[in-house]
């Protein structure tokens, strides 16, 4: 804020007619004596008193000509901006557009019926070749050695299948004389299951010692096999024999193997299958931020497709849980479909009430159940994969009515743009409180958000953004509900705005009615009418900042500029300054003959002057009563004597330090300066 200058007042004429005055009375004084010389003038120092003017600065003149300063009647200052009311018109669609979807179901996992044990016997002679030649003796049995294989058996209602879950058991049944096995070493016996077309081996079990007419039974892990539809046994490992005893020998007897499956479940399988049951969902997606708690439709339908990829016929039942009929039942539909049949049907939802039910739809979901009484005995290939399509075609539903969140709704308010002129002493000073005060007048029965951006640039270039997003209330009772938002400094960044001291305001934004699950009822005709200001009550933090005054002209004749220019010595300055500022301020009085240099190269500076603060109350920051202060500054004859270079000028600046936390300042804070110079002047001859 500027300041005008205090003037150095200082009365010519007079001080001319003091020096004829001095002048007469020592020519008086010599003329009395006895003897009459040539005159002279005595040399001596006289005081010359020069007093100042009286300089008032108030806040007042620094703010009363600036458009957006505000000066209220109890004398604070304040900040305002004011936006034209915008009317915003609504245009619901009460329609939903249902995309095409498709959906693929496999089956999944299946079980198969396990298959009827297999057996395979080996004979004593066919393992140990001596044992044929021999049938009916006694005789001490060696240690021998078996590897044998059987003849491939068929597996019993399986041509194949791949294993995700299964086990085998085998039975390992010793009739020989003999033990066979061992818990360990090359004569344990191993029973490997093997596919007799490839010669793969899918399973091997190791069985401990079994003594003679003795059994063990050992099961392994079929999980990842492929099961062939026939599979042989191979047996190797030894015998030790009978010790030396003599043992009997009959080469019928035998090494049986009992192997039957358990627990099968397939990916896929060539085989017989069971009945067969499974479900799955499609859901078809509402337009986007759609949630309906409930809807009356009044026209809408879709085609159905539904395709069996099983080779086996099934009934699938499709049920819309959430579209209910007049009897409160839900809309289902019924599909009989043979073996690899599709079929197609429109789905009409003209009548149907959507009901939630409880949390507003995002979605229509239809549960599909899906059964099949099999393969009546028949082998059939059947994998995990396979099941049942459904194809929903596009379509649009229209509703009669709709109560939940409607599709989102924007409208944008006209962008705006407020050129500021802020005072430039604003630069060193921050505000603390500033309040913004937003109504919104909203028709529509559904809550709206309000998203508005101000965008504030600064003479510098410097951008500070500020948004504001608010909820605004809905209608009630079909009469328009009128939201009051405040914003201040405790809720907003509207503080931080404004001390980037904008010179322009850009304010765009808009209004959205619906989405982000707000429920309501809406009507074709609904709006909002949208209107802002700004009003900042301006309490500051003062960071350091000068108030500079206007340069005034000094304006000293001719006669005292020299005598000031040629005699002046020691100078004395006093000052008596009543400041009504709730700081204490440095207050230099600078002087120069050019006033574009004055403010940062004068020739003279006077100060600084320390100013002590006023008196202010501790609850309010207000000033109380105003503090006088006198300081004084000694000039020397050098510096006094600049007072007499010819159109010198003047200004006063006054330095605001750093405050001790916020401040506030009425319009009606002033500062009030006045003093006098005291001023050696050297008299001699040459005067």
């Amino acid at each position: 804020m500027k300041q005008p200058t205090p003037n150095l007042h200082h009365r010519g004429p007079a001080g001319r007619r003091t020096w004829r005055h001095l002048f007469l009375l020592a020519a008086g004084l010599l003329l009395a004596g006895c003897e009459i010389n040539e005159p002279a003038m005595p040399t001596f120092e006289t005081t010359l008193t020069i007093p100042l003017g009286v300089e008032r600065v108030e806040l007042r003149e620094a703010v009363e000509d600036e458009d957006y300063i505000d000066i209220e009647n109890d004398g604070s200052l304040s900040f305002t901006v004011q936006g034209d009311p915008d009317t915003l018109g609504f245009d619901f669609e009460l329609s939903a557009d249902i995309g095409s979807q498709t959906i693929e179901e496999g089956l999944g996992e299946f079980e198969i019926a396990a298959s009827a044990p297999i057996d395979y016997s080996f004979l004593l002679g066919d393992i140990w070749a001596p044992a044929s030649g021999m049938s009916g003796m006694s005789a001490p049995v060696p240690a021998f050695p078996i590897d044998v294989q059987s003849d491939p058996e068929d597996v019993p209602g399986i041509d194949s299948a791949v294993l995700t879950q299964g086990q085998v058991v085998i039975t390992l049944d010793n009739q020989l004389p003999v033990p066979v096995s061992a818990d360990s070493g090359p004569q344990q016996i191993q029973v490997t299951l093997e596919d007799p077309a490839t010669g793969d081996a899918f399973a091997t079990l190791v069985f401990p010692s079994i003594p003679s007419n003795s059994s063990s039974t050992q099961s392994a892990d079929l999980t990842g096999v492929t099961l062939p539809g026939s599979m042989r046994v191979r047996l190797s490992g030894g015998s030790p024999g009978s010790g030396g005893a003599w043992t009997p020998i009959d080469g019928t007897d035998s090494v049986n193997i009992h192997a039957g499956y358990q627990n099968l479940r397939v990916s896929s399988a060539t085989a017989p299958i069971g009945p067969q049951s499974f479900e799955t969902s499609f859901t078809t997606e509402l337009p986007a931020d759609y949630a309906i708690s409930s809807a009356e439709i009044s026209q809408g339908s879709v085609d159905l497709r539904l395709r069996n990829g099983m080779p086996v016929p099934c009934q699938a039942v499709l049920t819309w849980q959430h579209l209910r009929d007049e009897q409160g039942q839900p809309l289902s539909q019924s599909f009989q479909l043979a073996a690899a049949e599709s079929l197609t049907r429109q789905i009409d939802f003209q009548g149907y009430t959507l009901e939630a039910g409880g949390e507003p739809l995002e979605n229509l979901v239809a549960d599909v159940q899906i059964t099949s009484p099999g393969s009546d005995g028949r082998s059939v290939t059947l994998d995990a994969d396979t099941g049942l399509t459904a194809e929903l075609q596009g379509g649009t539903i229209a509703f009669g009515s709709v109560t939940g969140v409607v599709p989102a709704t924007s409208v944008a308010i006209d962008p705006i743009v407020e050129e500021i002129d802020l005072p430039d002493e604003m630069e060193g000073v921050e505000l603390v409180a500033a309040t913004m005060t937003l109504r919104v007048s909203n028709g529509a029965g559904l809550p709206a958000q309000l998203d508005l951006n101000l965008s504030g640039v600064s003479a510098s270039g410097s951008v500070v953004n500020m948004n504001i997003n608010e909820l605004i209330l809905a209608a009630e009772d079909s009469r328009a509900t009128t939201t009051t938002i405040v914003l201040n400094q405790n809720n907003s960044d509207i503080v931080n705005f404004l001390n980037n001291l904008p010179t322009s305001i850009n304010l765009r934004g808009n209004v959205v009615v619906g989405g982000d699950g707000r429920i309501g009822t809406v009507h074709q005709s609904d709006n909002a009418v949208v209107t802002w200001e700004i009003i900042a009550p301006m309490e500051v933090v003062i960071n350091g900042t000068n108030l500079d005054s206007d340069p005034k002209a000094l304006d000293l004749d001719a006669d005292m500029r020299d005598m000031v220019r040629d005699r002046a010595g020691n100078t004395h300055v006093q000052t008596e300054i009543l400041n009504h500022l709730p700081i204490g301020v440095q207050i230099t009085i600078k002087a120069h003959s050019d006033t574009t240099l004055i403010a940062d190269a004068p020739l003279l500076e006077i100060g600084p002057l320390d100013v002590d603060a006023a008196i202010v109350d501790p609850t309010t920051r207000l000033v109380t009563m105003p503090v006088t202060s006198t300081p004084q500054v000694q000039l020397t004859a050098a510096e006094a004597k600049i007072l007499g270079t010819e159109g010198l000028h003047t200004m006063v600046e006054v330095h605001l330090p750093p405050s001790d936390g916020s401040v506030r300042m009425l319009s009606t804070d002033y500062l009030e300066v006045r003093g006098m110079i005291r001023m050696d002047v050297l008299v001699d001859d040459e005067w």
